[in-house]
C-alpha cells in the first residue's frame, strides 16, 4: 500500500509515572515524550495523516506542548478520547473514514520507533491484512495463582507484543464492531483482530522500541536517545 494513516492513541492518565501531568507530555530530552513518535511518523513518506487521539478538552494543552518540538505537519489532534485506548482507537477510526487504506496504531508512549520498524510492519500489514512486531521474552516467566507458583511456561513459545501494529482499515474496524458489540476489551488492536479468526502476521519488532511506564522507562528512554545521537554525530563526522 502505498500511502498509510497512523492513529496514536494519547489519552491515557500514566498513573504509574507518579504525575498528575500527562505522561505524554513529560520532557524527554529536548520535547515531550509524544513527539519523539510524531516526529519519525510525520516525517516519513509514506505517511500521510496521523491522528493523535487526546482527551477531550485537551486539544489546546497537546498543541502548545507539541509546538515544542519538530515542526509537525501531518498531525491533526482529536480531542475524542475516552479512558481506555479502545475506546481512543476507536475515535480515531471514526475520524480516518471507511476508505479502505493502511493505518498504523501507534501508541505514544512508545517515543522510541524507527522508520524501518514502521516499513516492517505496514509492508507485512499491506500482503497479510494484520502484522503486529514481536521481540522474545528473555526473562523467566511463572504461572502464578493466590500468591503461589504454578508453573513455569517455556518462554521460547511467547513473544511481548509491541507497536505500531498495520492492518487494512475494513478489518480493523469491523473487529472494533464486534468487540464492542460483544463488550470486549483488548490491551491492544491485534488481540481484536485474533477474535474473528483472523491470521495476524508478525515481524520483529526491535528491543529499543520501549513502552514508557514508570519513571526509569524515562531515564532509559533518554539514554537511548542520546547513544542514538551520539552514533549519528560520529557517522557524521
Amino acid at each position: 500500500m502505498d500511502e498509510w494513516v497512523a492513529i496514536v492513541p494519547a489519552a491515557g492518565r500514566g498513573r504509574r509515572m507518579g504525575t498528575d501531568e500527562p505522561k505524554l507530555l513529560l520532557p524527554l530530552v529536548d520535547r515531550p515524550v509524544l513527539a519523539w513518535s510524531l516526529a519519525v511518523l510525520d516525517a516519513h513518506p509514506r505517511v500521510v495523516q496521523v491522528v493523535v487521539v487526546v482527551p477531550p478538552g485537551a486539544a489546546e494543552t497537546f498543541r502548545a506542548a507539541l509546538d515544542r518540538g519538530p515542526r509537525l505537519e501531518k498531525v491533526k489532534l482529536l480531542d475524542r478520547g475516552g479512558e481506555e485506548r479502545q475506546a481512543s482507537v476507536a475515535a480515531g477510526l471514526d475520524y480516518v473514514g471507511s476508505v479502505p487504506q493502511l493505518v498504523l496504531v501507534h501508541d505514544g508512549a512508545r517515543p522510541l520507533v524507527t522508520p524501518p520498524l514502521l516499513e516492517r510492519v505496514a509492508r507485512r500489514a499491506a500482503s497479510e491484512s494484520a502484522a503486529i512486531p514481536l521481540v522474545p521474552v528473555t526473562d523467566t516467566l511463572k504461572e502464578v495463582e493466590a500468591g503461589s507458583v504454578r508453573g513455569t511456561p517455556d518462554r521460547r513459545r511467547f513473544r511481548l507484543a509491541q507497536t505500531p501494529q498495520g492492518f487494512w482499515t475494513d478489518l480493523l474496524r469491523f473487529a472494533y464492531e464486534r468487540a464492542r458489540a460483544d463488550g470486549v476489551l483488548a490491551s491492544d488492536d491485534a488481540a481484536l483482530v485474533e477474535r474473528l479468526g483472523h491470521r495476524v502476521a508478525t515481524v520483529e519488532g526491535d528491543e529499543e522500541n520501549l513502552k514508557l511506564t514508570t519513571p526509569l522507562d524515562l531515564v532509559i528512554a533518554e539514554a537511548i536517545i542520546r547513544r542514538r545521537a551520539d552514533r549519528l554525530a560520529r557517522s557524521a563526522g
